[in-house]
């Protein structure tokens, strides 16, 4: 079995069979943890592409500082945190949304719009 370091070395250099070793070796433990943390598959999913895709872009400069596993460790909670902080958002506007609707509120998107059309009922 190749090594992290000679397989980040050469994938750093366009050699894509050892992107796609790099790949295989941790996506399991990618996709594990934010399984995790997301309880959603479909969600972790998409988690896990986006953190294997951020190791191919990062593999330039990617220094070895910390081991391989652990920094894709630190990127799949980060990006799992802005997963949930999206769906949240998500949430909260659907929320404002179904509540406004309720008391009869419109949410105009269009400050100047809004006030156009008054101005024309008026006239």
């Amino acid at each position: 079995m190749i090594n992290d370091r000679t397989l980040l070395s050469r994938a750093a250099k366009g050699e894509s069979a050892a992107f796609a070793a790099l790949a295989a070796r941790y996506r399991p433990e990618v996709l594990r943890t934010a399984r995790s943390v997301l309880a959603d598959t479909a969600a972790a999913e998409d988690v896990t592409q986006e953190t294997l895709l951020r190791l191919h872009t990062a593999l330039p400069g990617f220094r070895g500082d910390a081991e391989l596993g652990t920094w894709l460790y630190r990127i799949t909670l980060n990006l799992c945190r802005d997963h949930m902080r999206r769906v949240r958002r998500r949430t909260r506007e659907i929320d404002v949304h179904d509540a406004t609707a309720e008391v009869g509120l419109r949410i105009e998107p269009d400050a100047d719009a809004s006030l156009d059309a008054e101005r024309a009922r008026i006239a």
